[in-house]
C-alpha cells in the first residue's frame, strides 16, 4: 500500500484558552518570545479583553479577568490564513525580528 503524505492549511483559527494569561500561551504554546510582540490597548466585540500582543499577523488578547467571583483568566488566539503562513515561517528560520520588520513594513 502506497502512503503519501498529508497536509493541510489553516485559514482561520479563533481560539480561547480559558485559565491561561496571554503570556503564558505566548512563550509555552507557541514557543515564542514575548519581547518580539508589541502590546496595545484594544478590544474585542463582546468581550473584556484589554490587551492586543502582537507580532507580524499573529495576535493574542489577553488581560480578561472573568467577572464570575473567581481569579479565573482567558486569552484568545487570532490566526488569519496569514497569520499561520508567519508563524509557520517563524518555525524554520532563526531571525523572527528581521522576518517580523519586513512583513510589518510591506
Amino acid at each position: 500500500m502506497l502512503k503519501r503524505e498529508l497536509s493541510i492549511k489553516i485559514d482561520y483559527l479563533s481560539m480561547i484558552f480559558e485559565n491561561m494569561k496571554a503570556e503564558v500561551l505566548i512563550r509555552r504554546v507557541l514557543g515564542l518570545l514575548l519581547e518580539y510582540y508589541l502590546i496595545q490597548k484594544a478590544k474585542v466585540k463582546h468581550k473584556d479583553y484589554t490587551r492586543l500582543y502582537q507580532f507580524g499577523t499573529i495576535k493574542v488578547y489577553g488581560d480578561r479577568q472573568l467577572n464570575d467571583g473567581t481569579n479565573k483568566v482567558e486569552c484568545h488566539l487570532v490566526l488569519s490564513v496569514q497569520g499561520y503562513d508567519y508563524y509557520s515561517l517563524l518555525q524554520t528560520t532563526k531571525a523572527p525580528i528581521v522576518i517580523s520588520l519586513i512583513l510589518v513594513y510591506k
